[in-house]
Formats: C-alpha cells, structure tokens, sequence
C-alpha cells in the first residue's frame, strides 16, 4: 500500500491529516471516543470551573502536598495493574475495554455529582480517580485507545495517525472546555450543571465507542490459539516458548503477530491458559497445578511481567528512562502550578469566579499549543523516523528546561 508521505509533501500538515481521515473513517470515531474521554476526565471543565475552588477550599494551603500524594497513588495503581488491565482488553475485546475505560475515568465525577460539592464528594472523587489509574488516562487518551488506532489503519501510516489522535483530542476537549465555560456563564456558576454537562459527554463517549467498526479479523485474543495453518505464528510460538525455558512467558499474543493488535502484548504461559478460567468448584482444579497458591503465583508473575521485560530489554529499559526523565518536570509542575497561580493573585481562600478565570487563563494556552505541536510531530515522525525525532526533541526539552 502506497505510504501517505508519496502524496502528502504538496500539502501541508493539515491535509495531510483530512487525508488521513478520509483514508480511514474508522479513525476518526477514534479520535472522537479519545477527545471524549479526555474532555472528561483528565481535561475535564470540571477541574478548573468545580474542582479548583472545591479543594482550595477543603485544602486550603495544603492543596499541592495532597495533589502530589494523589498523582503519586495514581501512578502506583497504573504501574502495578495496568498491564493485568491490558490482558482483559485482549480477551474480551476492545469495545468491551473502551467500556471499562469510560466507567473507570467517568466515575469520579458521578460520585461529585451524586454527593455533592462537598468534602465527602470530594474525598470519594480522589479515591475512585486514583483506582481509574488502572485505565492509563492521559491528555493524549490512553492504551486502549491507542490499541484501537492500531486496529483501524495500516502500520505504514501509524507516526502520523497518532499525531493526528493527539491533535484531535486535544482540539475535542479545548471545545468541550469553552461549552463548559459558556454553559457555567448562563447558570450563574452553578457546579451542578456543569457536572451534568460533563456527565452528557459520558454518554456522548459510549455511543461513538459502540459505532466503532473493527475489522472482521480483529478478535479478542485467546491464550495460546494459534491458528493450525499460521505457520509463522507456531514458527514464533515454539520459538519463544524455547527460549523462555519454562520461565513465566512474555511472549506476544496471535494478533500482534500478524499486525492486527498492539505490538508486544504480554500473554501468560502455556500452564497459564487453562487456569486464567479456573474455578475452586471445578475438579480439574483439585490438582497440584490447580491450587489457589498456584494460581495466585502465577498472576503475581503476570503483573511482574512487564518490568521483567524493561529489565531484559536494554533499549526499551532506555526509553522508558528518557520518558520517565522528560515528564517528570511536567507532572512535578502540575502539582504545584496552580496552587503557585493562585497564591500570586492571593486567591487561595478568595473570590471563586477570579479563580476560575486564573485556572483557566493558566492552562488552555499550554493546550492551545499541544495543537500544532501534535501535527508536526506526526508529519516529521512520518518523514525522518520516530526515533530520529525523538532525540532531536529531547534534546531540546533538556535545552528549554
């Protein structure tokens, strides 16, 4: 298939983009569900028109130490269970796992919507957003979103697509924002209407999920099923199973093999397979391979997985370090700007329409930015190499900072 660079250097990167669209429709209800989901939860208006004034209040002075020990149980509950998440998004299938990401990301808000803006609401939005780490949600959307990228398109046209889902969300949820300001303009501030409003956007995600047509060959994955006439699949299959000597496997699933779904998917062991459907009833699992402890193992195994392959992995134990390095400024930042906004304005314990108006005059010109940012990273990733650019930008990260 011809690559959408032979016939995207007469345009700029915004046809290249329509281009890209147009190519596949099935990527543009994509970028819709992730905008969506952004526009709902990590760049929700509900954070700086509701949540900045609700916990300025309840935390007063203290509100960036417990917004660091937030993002900190954030990101402890990803690390550990993401990867256990990314395994069911296999088995049942990405429709179903966009579902669970949309409840996981949605429901803090509609506990602040059912117990009010108040100190228990606000105490069980921290909680339940904590336990949403699970699902990876990020400004750019998140892994299962990413998956269904993959699913909808050819790899050839892949760096640009993510530029462009970037983009997309991003632009989705800048929208979703100044509808919110507007609709918190007409009923006088009341943080009711915004959560109500956030809440139609839930709804809004769960339909464009569900129009989402995946190709007929992308099926939830089935542990250790390979297809008897796939010869390069068994060829890897035995392979890997061989190398691994009975060690724990982490080997990549059917489909990621034939290029249908992510790369380097995770799947348990043969031994495994049978016992990820075993029940304490069943008597096939009164065995020595069947007990409780045994199987408890082995799903301690499959969390551990994925830092046993950054371990075993030097480039990808380098990456994750350079990503680690780049995005610790931002997320040491985010702790503290906007408490640090406010305090220069003295409006820690002050007037809640001027601090709606400081929050967000401090964070759309950041996403106003990320827009073009987004497109160009795409189109040269597409042009020059992703890893190419990569050094190249952080390089220049390291030089701004």
């Amino acid at each position: 298939r011809r690559s959408m660079t032979d016939k995207g250097t007469n345009g700029g990167q915004c046809a290249e983009a329509l281009s890209l669209l147009w190519k596949y429709p099935g990527l543009l209800k994509v970028v819709a569900a992730a905008g969506l989901l952004a526009a709902a939860t990590i760049m929700s208006p509900v954070t700086p028109l509701v949540l900045v004034d609700l916990r300025t209040e309840i935390w007063g002075d203290n509100m960036a130490s417990y917004m660091a020990l937030y993002n900190s149980a954030n990101g402890i509950v990803a690390m550990l269970l993401s990867s256990s998440f990314g395994r069911f998004g296999d088995r049942v299938g990405r429709h179903t796992a966009m579902h669970v990401v949309g409840v996981l990301g949605f429901l803090p808000t509609w506990a602040l919507l059912a117990l009010g803006c108040n100190v228990v609401g606000l105490t069980a939005l921290s909680v339940l957003s904590v336990l949403g780490g699970i699902a990876c949600i990020t400004v750019t959307g998140c892994p299962t979103c990413y998956a269904l990228v993959n699913d909808v398109m050819a790899p050839e046209d892949r760096e640009l697509a993510f530029g462009v889902v970037f983009a997309g969300v991003v632009l989705i949820a800048i929208v979703a924002n100044l509808v919110g300001v507007f609709i918190n303009y007409l009923t006088n501030g009341e943080n009711v209407w915004i959560l109500v409003y956030v809440v139609a956007l839930d709804v809004a995600f769960f339909a464009v999920v569900a129009t989402v047509r995946l190709p007929a060959k992308i099926k939830p994955v089935i542990l250790d099923q390979f297809d008897e006439g796939d010869a390069k699949a068994a060829e890897e299959h035995r392979a890997q199973t061989a190398a691994l000597e009975g060690s724990p496997a982490d080997r990549r699933s059917p489909s990621a093999v034939g290029g249908d779904a992510e790369a380097d998917t995770l799947q348990a062991p043969d031994d495994t397979a049978d016992d990820l459907s075993c029940d304490d009833s069943d008597e096939s699992c009164s065995s020595d391979d069947g007990t409780p402890a045994r199987r408890g193992r082995r799903r301690l195994d499959r969390v551990r997985a994925p830092m046993a392959l950054i371990l075993e992995n030097k480039p990808l134990a380098m990456m994750c370090l350079v990503a680690a390095l780049v995005s610790l400024p931002e997320i040491v930042l985010t702790d503290v700007s906007v408490q640090y906004a406010l305090n220069q304005f003295d409006l820690i314990h002050g007037d809640t329409l001027k601090k709606k108006k400081v929050t967000l005059l401090y964070q759309w010109p950041g996403y106003a930015v990320l827009l073009p940012a987004f497109l160009a990273v795409g189109s040269l990733a597409k042009r020059f190499g992703a890893l190419r650019l990569l050094r190249i930008l952080v390089l220049g990260t390291g030089l701004s900072l």
